[in-house]
């Protein structure tokens, strides 16, 4: 089981590449290209359009912390202005319809407020293998939060887990095209789990807003 819409999971892998692109040579030629990334990732799928927008945020955090003049900060601004420009011609058709009937898209896109927390992720999600792993079985009953519709089963695997933290550890000596990948995933990695988490959550019995 599963949501189709992650079977586009491509572009982000599309988004990433033309964002570092972008950080190698920042031209608005190549701000157009990772704009039409963007936008293509909502025209896909909305589940990849806001994973994907965690990138963006990542890439725009980078680019703006390590920018050493007004005119580098000014520069990133224009390369964003023109990256949303071309977003927004692949939203203007779902702009269109909402505008032209609201009440039927409202109607399709509207998820009840309390769903920000009933299917948000915990802390927890992350790490804790699902109940019908094939190795570790159930080895977390007892601990694992509540999750009658299984939108919080997000453990990606220990060896996964493991890489991820090597490449955080080799950044300071990474290089290049290597180092601009690292350091965007760094960054947005942070940004994409704090987006997952509900409006508060729990915490080895602590509630933390």
């Amino acid at each position: 089981t599963g949501a189709i819409g992650f079977l586009h999971g491509w572009t982000l892998v599309l988004l990433l590449f033309t964002l570092v692109r972008l950080r190698e040579r920042r031209t608005l030629a190549r701000a157009a290209v990772a704009g039409g990334a963007y936008g293509l990732s909502f025209s896909m799928a909305a589940y990849m359009g806001l994973l994907a927008t965690a990138l963006v945020a990542a890439f725009a955090l980078v680019d703006l912390v390590q920018a050493t003049s007004l005119a580098d900060r000014l520069w990133t601004a224009s390369l964003l202005g023109v990256a949303g420009l071309v977003t927004s011609v692949f939203l203007a058709p779902g702009a269109i319809a909402f505008l032209r009937d609201r009440s039927d898209v409202t109607r399709a896109l509207t998820n009840p407020l309390d769903q920000l927390d009933t299917l948000a992720a915990s802390p927890l999600s992350y790490v804790l293998p699902p109940p019908r792993h094939p190795l570790l079985g159930d080895v977390a009953a007892g601990i694992r939060p509540d999750d009658p519709l299984g939108e919080r089963i997000l453990f990606f695997g220990s060896v996964t887990l493991v890489l991820a933290a090597v490449g955080v550890l080799l950044l300071p000596r990474a290089a290049g095209r290597t180092r601009e990948l690292l350091l965007l995933a760094a960054v947005a990695a942070p940004i994409a789990f704090v987006a997952s988490l509900p409006r508060t959550f729990e915490l080895f019995g602590l509630r933390i807003p």
